[in-house]
């Protein structure tokens, strides 16, 4: 297959919301040229508006049958017009090169008509005047250091605005990032080892990147591993680790020190990861080609893993390019497949969770729609009943979540106003060790949580009643008239319901009705138990443990059966 069908191709499965232009493009081992791909379908979809206003007046489509395909032949006018001029020497470019006298005269008419002199004035203006995002360029620090790669820039004749090490306010260091020029370039306002280069910089051929002493990466990108900050020596997860950027900067906070199990079910994107991974100089990776949701979490090798970062495939909603005014409007994701999506993302969060030392799980996407982001975390908290709560990711972050969610401040939003950022979204979430803590199971170390706590308890305990699991008994919720008192929600097969009460130094039954016998006797079987643990979470101190009480309690008498004589 030729570059103009490769393209063609992937330009029908972006308009098919099936992937985005890069990632369809590296999965195109065939073609040797990635670049050149990337660039004829990112020019043709940028241009698909002009190119079908010539292709309708000459009717090109209807003339040649080799170009019936909408994708097929905008791709070819495209580069017969604006690119660099037709490369094939096929059917196609005999097909198009007849009606060249024609397409060129359309085109030009179109630029009278529109009284511009370029081609690119043709394009629509929120096209023409996005702005473009910085160049982000992460240190490796597993190969080099923040001040090394300074003065090797300085050494090819870029200037470093010294200033950036010590900016007074986030709204100083974003003018400074707004003004940026040439080869002058400055240090990040919360990540010490990201760099900020002007808009456009291709370090692609740079030693620094093709040696991996340097990554590539969105500043968005590069928060979810810094908030999870697992300790050296630490066991980790990264559920769907490829291409692999977080799983780096993961192995550099750890000191390439510890485990880091990386997980990917897709060939091709583990194949990119084992590359990525290798490039970086990262030796404490165990990778696993297989889906994190079939990996038990009783499973002894990941008996240790205490930090997880879920980055799970995302609607891409958040991704800043001119491509996404052109190929995407404004909430256009269908409702549909972000219910799937969601659904999935609430899966793959509920079961990091479920791994029995897990402390610490962070939650990233590069999505702007809420369904995928505060709406699964809520789900997902309601889901665990309360073992897990929220803690405010990077504090000195100022764009927060959504603010009709209760716990929205606690969240992390980045965007491209005003941050100069890809779309992002992120959450961390803590196990609750503690009475006090567990009961702020929305709230983390936020100043304003106490005010803001009976109102999380209210509405958790009106919507938890809505949730039930396939077993038929919702999660614990705690009680918020006592902080050591828990109630949980009894269905039984037989329609009765009722609300069971549990509390370390007390157990009763209230508001039970009907006949729910198996029900209650397996909660009134269960009793909370307090195990004291030194942890290094700050604030924590103890963690409540879910044990079956196997004496103190009078079992209920079962009428004995007599055994047959054999």
């Amino acid at each position: 297959m030729g570059l103009y069908q490769e393209a063609a191709g992937i330009i029908q499965q972006v308009r098919d919301k099936r992937g985005t232009v890069k990632s369809l493009v590296l999965s195109h081992r065939r073609v040797k040229n990635t670049k050149q791909l990337y660039a004829l379908v990112c020019e043709t979809l940028k241009y698909s508006d002009v190119l079908d206003q010539v292709i309708d007046a000459v009717q090109i489509c209807k003339l040649e049958k080799t170009l019936q395909r909408r994708p097929l032949a905008q791709v070819v006018v495209y580069d017969l017009l604006i690119g660099k001029g037709l490369k094939s020497d096929g059917n196609l470019k005999a097909a198009v090169w007849k009606h060249k006298a024609a397409l060129s005269a359309e085109l030009a008419r179109l630029k009278v008509r529109a009284k511009v002199a370029s081609n690119e004035g043709l394009l629509p203006e929120h096209v023409r005047k996005e702005a473009p995002l910085p160049r982000y360029v992460r240190v490796n620090l597993l190969k080099t250091n923040v001040e090394d790669v300074i003065g090797h820039f300085e050494s090819e004749g870029y200037s470093f605005d010294q200033c950036s090490n010590n900016y007074n306010s986030y709204e100083e260091y974003l003018a400074s990032v707004k003004s940026l020029t040439g080869k002058h370039f400055l240090k990040d306002f919360h990540l010490p080892n990201v760099l900020v280069f002007p808009p456009g910089k291709d370090f692609h051929q740079h030693p620094l990147y093709t040696d991996g002493s340097i990554i590539l990466q969105d500043k968005a990108s590069c928060i979810p591993a810094h908030i999870l900050s697992p300790l050296p020596g630490s066991n980790v997860i990264d559920c769907c680790a490829a291409p692999g950027n977080k799983t780096s900067q993961l192995a550099a906070v750890m000191n390439n020190e510890g485990k880091l199990h990386a997980f990917d079910k897709d060939g091709a994107r583990f194949k990119t990861l084992k590359s990525m991974l290798a490039k970086a100089g990262v030796q404490c990776a165990h990778l696993h080609h297989q889906d994190f949701l079939k990996v038990s979490p009783l499973d002894k090798t990941y008996q240790d893993v205490e930090f997880v970062l879920v980055d799970p495939s995302c609607s891409g909603s958040g991704i800043v390019s001119r491509l996404n005014s052109i190929t995407d409007k404004e909430d256009s994701t269908p409702t549909q497949r972000l219910g799937s999506l969601a659904s999935f993302q609430a899966s793959i969060l509920k079961h990091a969770l479920s791994f029995p030392n897990v402390r610490r799980v962070v939650y990233s996407t590069c999505s702007t729609h809420r369904e995928e982001n505060e709406e699964v975390v809520q789900r997902v908290l309601l889901e665990t009943g309360g073992q897990f709560h929220l803690t405010r990711a990077l504090p000195n972050w100022t764009h927060r979540g959504l603010g009709d969610f209760e716990f929205g401040h606690l969240c992390l939003r980045a965007s491209a106003q005003p941050d100069y950022t890809n779309g992002f979204f992120v959450a961390c979430l803590e196990r609750c060790l503690g009475d006090k803590e567990c009961l702020d199971c929305y709230h983390g170390d936020g100043d304003d949580k106490a005010q803001a706590n009976q109102g999380n308890l209210n509405s958790m305990n009106t919507n938890v009643k809505r949730k039930q699991n396939s077993e038929g008994v919702v999660p614990h919720v705690y009680d918020k008239k006592n902080c050591n008192q828990f109630s949980t929600k009894v269905v039984c097969n037989n329609g009765a319901t009722g609300e069971l009460s549990t509390s370390k130094k007390s157990r009763k039954r209230r508001k039970l009705n009907g006949d729910c016998e198996k029900a209650e006797e397996k909660l009134q079987n269960s009793v909370w138990e307090s195990k004291e643990r030194n942890d290094s979470v700050p604030g924590s101190q103890s963690t409540f443990l879910l044990k079956s009480k196997k004496n103190g309690h009078k079992k209920r008498k079962r009428k004995k059966t007599k055994k047959p004589i054999v």
